[in-house]
């Protein structure tokens, strides 16, 4: 075996927080148990290749030279980061600038055959994986799905093969899918409980601001990522009383006799890396704006229900709730209702990436999308924006109604499970080196993705 090969690395570097180190540190030795592993973070307190006192006394010089106006992908990074995007340009710019630069320094000093990361989620991150696309170092980052039990390996969200699937795994999993009390392993909160979920959720915000405005008076945190995006997002979502109780309990009645083509929208969690990165479409990933673009386009043609995420209520900030309801073509549903009765209710599901739009499609029915998601194969997807003509939509819906739905499920299955790798990937914090089955579950990832860069690599030399 070559040993400059990924899944026999001499030196592998990790993009760690503190909430996963000691997870990323198991997996990296048990992937290449020979290897050098080291740690690169925007957290000072975890990074040990010296990026993040470079970054920091570049972004603080004050002998810079005059800055150049941002490249394409410049802007592309700044408008996807939670933290760029609410910074005058100047600024962002030189964080940005000065964030790529250490990284740069990094691999070249330090020369990994490996880098191993958490889902791109921010700035800091996305610079990492350009500049090794720059270098030549392949790129993983991990993910869990909305299936229970999977993970995918992915940077910003595109799919990636990574094996054969086989027909009896897809039955398995797809009659599980089916079932209607499924709920994917990140839905926490039960609807039992949904109403201190909210209020917990909003005193946590209110917490974090003064928690975070100290914490950055350190000036060896004050640009540390975590703390400043935190404090950004957490003073952008302020509200006074949370919202508790949002949606119409008499919403069923209100679609009856209507003479429109129903649309369900299920509310993404935001600012989140499944809209930020996931979305190639520039526009959408203003979520909340863009959507109330969408309704008023097509509000005299279609009624919309929407739904929000039971892990956002009371956290969202109520003012779209607002917008949203001062639409008479909108009804709101409580969170509490199941979304697969909502499916079933409806003439097609609108989505940005998130699972429900597969779960609608594994049912047979007409999704519509803002970007392409990477679970989108087949028929019953079409991605609109706010130009679309009302009649085309229509006529995908007639069009999808008539569709297979064996021949759907079955490409619609394969498809995902062939991106996706059977293990549990553990993103809360929670996972500890001490616990024999977290060591397993880490043990189990290191092993499936030495499968997947076997399988890729085969591919490429059969190519």
């Amino acid at each position: 075996m070559n040993h400059n090969s990924p899944y026999n690395a001499k030196k592998i570097l990790c993009h760690v927080g503190p909430w996963s180190i000691k997870q990323y540190l198991f997996i990296a030795k048990n992937l290449s148990p020979n290897a050098e592993v080291c740690i690169i973070s925007g957290h000072p307190k975890c990074d040990r290749v010296g990026f993040f006192s470079r970054y920091l006394e570049l972004a603080t010089s004050k002998n810079k030279p005059k800055g150049t106006s941002a490249t394409p992908l410049e802007k592309d990074i700044i408008m996807r980061c939670r933290l760029l995007r609410e910074l005058d340009e100047a600024t962002a710019l030189n964080h940005l600038r000065s964030a790529w630069e250490a990284i740069d320094e990094v691999l070249a000093r330090e020369k990994p055959h490996l880098i191993l990361s958490e889902t791109i989620d921010s700035y800091v991150m996305d610079a990492l994986y350009f500049q090794a696309l720059n270098h030549k170092i392949e790129f993983i980052g991990l993910v869990p799905t909305f299936i229970s039990g999977y993970f995918r390996i992915t940077s910003r969200g595109e799919f990636n093969q990574s094996r054969i699937v086989s027909k009896d795994e897809c039955v398995k999993v797809l009659n599980t899918l089916l079932e209607k009390t499924y709920k994917p392993d990140f839905i926490k909160n039960n609807n039992s409980n949904l109403a201190y979920y909210a209020i917990g959720r909003w005193l946590r915000n209110i917490i974090k601001i003064p928690f975070f405005f100290l914490k950055r008076l350190d000036t060896k945190e004050r640009f540390n990522y975590h703390n400043w995006a935190t404090l950004k997002v957490s003073l952008n979502w302020f509200h006074y009383i949370p919202r508790v109780n949002v949606g119409d309990m008499n919403w069923n009645s209100k679609t009856e006799n209507t003479g429109k083509k129903i649309i369900y929208i299920p509310l993404q969690m935001i600012p989140e890396a499944t809209v930020d990165y996931w979305c190639e479409e520039p526009e959408a990933i203003n979520y909340e704006s863009y959507l109330i673009k969408l309704i008023e386009h097509f509000s005299n043609d279609f009624i919309f229900l929407i739904k929000e995420h039971p892990n956002v209520i009371g956290y969202r900030n109520p003012k779209i709730y607002n917008s949203l309801k001062q639409k008479p073509s909108v009804i709101f549903v409580p969170t509490r209702t199941n979304s697969h009765e909502l499916i079933d209710c409806a003439d097609a599901t609108l989505v940005w990436t998130g699972s429900v739009g597969f779960e609608a499609a594994i049912r047979g029915k007409p999704v519509l999308t803002t970007c392409t998601p990477y679970y989108q194969i087949g028929q019953n997807f079409m991605k609109i924006n706010p130009n679309t003509n009302s009649t085309e939509i229509i006529n995908f819906i007639h069009t999808v109604m008539k569709t297979d739905i064996n021949i759907t499920r079955q490409n619609l299955i394969n498809h995902v499970l062939s991106g996706a790798l059977p293990g549990k990937y553990i993103i809360d914090g929670s996972w500890s080196e001490n616990d024999i089955t977290h060591q397993e579950y880490a043990l189990n990832i290191s092993k499936q993705i030495t499968a997947h860069l076997k399988f890729i690599n085969s591919n490429c030399l059969n190519a």
